[in-house]
């Protein structure tokens, strides 16, 4: 994912350079929504896995802290307690079947 992003923006940084490539696959603004489009999924990859390296044992210091996980805000917070977790309310509510 991180070569996609950083291809596509050295392809909108220099199209000058790549001008014969750019032009093959539809012109600067397909390269200009892909390049958009992969940052975006790279923000909110980043910003998922932040959150989720938060979550455990560390979390103590952070239920007094101003910006914290949403597991960290319950008032009867354990990180060993797995029903503080938002993604497992929801697949509990969903009921998922287990194998």
């Amino acid at each position: 994912m991180m070569h996609l992003l950083l291809i596509s923006g050295i392809l909108y940084m220099y199209p000058s350079y790549f001008s014969s490539f750019i032009s093959f696959i539809g012109g600067l603004k397909v390269v200009a929504v892909f390049h958009y489009i992969m940052a975006i999924i790279f923000t909110a990859f980043f910003v998922a896995h932040i959150y989720l390296a938060t979550t455990g044992h560390t979390m103590r210091p952070l239920q007094n802290a101003p910006f914290r996980p949403i597991s960290a805000s319950v008032s009867n917070f354990n990180p060993q307690n797995t029903q503080c977790i938002p993604a497992v309310k929801i697949f509990a509510f969903l009921e998922l079947e287990r194998n």
